[in-house]
C-alpha cells in the first residue's frame, strides 16, 4: 500500500504498514512450528505484544533520573532497586502501553512460581530480638515515621486487602488522628488513614525485627523469608479480630514492612555512600562499612 503526499504530489510509504506484515508473516510460522512440535492449534494472539517488557524497560530508565541507554553496570543497579521499591508501579503517564501488573515476572523473581525451594535457617544464628515498646520511643522522627507508614500501609489495605469490612476498621484504623500525621495534611485533604494503637505497637515491633535482622544477616540468601520466620516466632497477631480477613491482614503486614524497611536501610546505605547521612548506629557493622568506603574513594579522588 502506498500513499500520495497531496503536498509534494510524491509517492510515500508507512513503516507501520511494513511493520505489521512482517508481524503477521512471524505470527504465522510461529502457529505452524507450535502445531508441528507441541499440537497446539488455538492461540490467544492478545498475549504476542510486547507491552509489558517495554513497561519493565521503561521502569529501568526512568528509576532515578531519565536515562535512555543505561550501561550493564547501571541496569543492574536500577532493576536491584526496582525489586525491592516498586517493580510493578507506573513509571510513565500516558505511555501507549497497557496495564501491566507482573503477576507472571513477580512470581518468577519474588516467589520462585508455583515450586518454591525448601528454605532452612539455622536459629542459632538468629540475633535476640529486644522490642522497645512505643512509649519509650521518644524520638520525633521515628514516632512520626511511624505514625506514617502506618497510615500508609492501612490506606493500602483498604484498597487491597479488606476493602469495606467494619471489623478490620475497628481493629486497624483509631477516630484520632495522631499528632504527626496532622504535619502531613495539607489542603484540607486526609491523604492518610489514622492506625489505631494495637497497629502502631505491631508496626514499631515488625521495625525492631526488620532492623534486627538486617544488621546481622543483610549478606545472607533469602533473606526476606528469614525474616518473616523470626517474625511469626515473637510477634502475636491476636488483635486482629477479623476472621474473614485476618490471614490476608497478616500475610500484607508481614510482606509489606519487610519490603519498606529492607528499601529504606539500602536507601540509608546509599545515603552513607554519597556523605549525605552520618554513621549514627555504632553497632551496624554495614553502615560503618559504607563510612569506610566512602572515606577510601574520597582520598582516592583528592
Amino acid at each position: 500500500m502506498k500513499f500520495l503526499n497531496v503536498n509534494t504530489s510524491s509517492v510515500e510509504y508507512v513503516p507501520t504498514l511494513n511493520n505489521w506484515v512482517w508481524t503477521l508473516e512471524g505470527i504465522e510460522l510461529l502457529l505452524k512450528k507450535i502445531a508441528a512440535k507441541y499440537g497446539v492449534t488455538s492461540v490467544w494472539l492478545r498475549h504476542l505484544n510486547q507491552d509489558p517488557i517495554e513497561n519493565f524497560f521503561g521502569s529501568i530508565r526512568s528509576q532515578g533520573c531519565r536515562n535512555v541507554n543505561p550501561t550493564p553496570d547501571g541496569f543492574e543497579a536500577a532493576f536491584s532497586s526496582l525489586l525491592i521499591n516498586s517493580l510493578t508501579s507506573v513509571h510513565a503517564a500516558g505511555a501507549n502501553c497497557e496495564v501491566d501488573d507482573c503477576h507472571t515476572l513477580h512470581k518468577v523473581l519474588i516467589t520462585s512460581g508455583g515450586c518454591k525451594e525448601q528454605i532452612n535457617c539455622d536459629l542459632s544464628e538468629i540475633p535476640d530480638i529486644e522490642f522497645t515498646p512505643l512509649e519509650d520511643k521518644s524520638d520525633p522522627r521515628i514516632v512520626g515515621g511511624l505514625q506514617y507508614v502506618s497510615g500508609y500501609f492501612i490506606k493500602i489495605a483498604k484498597k487491597k486487602v479488606f476493602k469495606g469490612c467494619n471489623e478490620c476498621k475497628k481493629d486497624l484504623m483509631s477516630n484520632q488522628e495522631p499528632e504527626y500525621l496532622k504535619y502531613r495534611e495539607y489542603a484540607n485533604k486526609k491523604w492518610l488513614c489514622s492506625p489505631s494503637d494495637s497497629l502502631l505497637n505491631c508496626v514499631s515491633n515488625l521495625q525492631d525485627t526488620n532492623y534486627a535482622i538486617i544488621k546481622t544477616c543483610l549478606e545472607k540468601n533469602h533473606l526476606k523469608e528469614l525474616i518473616k520466620t523470626v517474625i511469626f516466632m515473637h510477634i502475636q497477631f491476636d488483635w486482629i479480630k477479623c476472621e474473614l480477613h485476618k490471614e490476608k491482614i497478616i500475610d500484607f503486614l508481614i510482606n509489606i514492612s519487610c519490603r519498606f524497611f529492607i528499601y529504606n536501610y539500602c536507601k540509608e546505605i546509599n545515603k552513607i555512600l554519597l556523605n549525605r547521612r552520618e554513621c549514627d548506629d555504632d553497632t551496624d557493622s554495614y553502615k560503618w562499612k559504607a563510612r569506610k568506603l566512602y572515606m577510601k574513594c574520597f582520598k582516592r579522588k583528592k
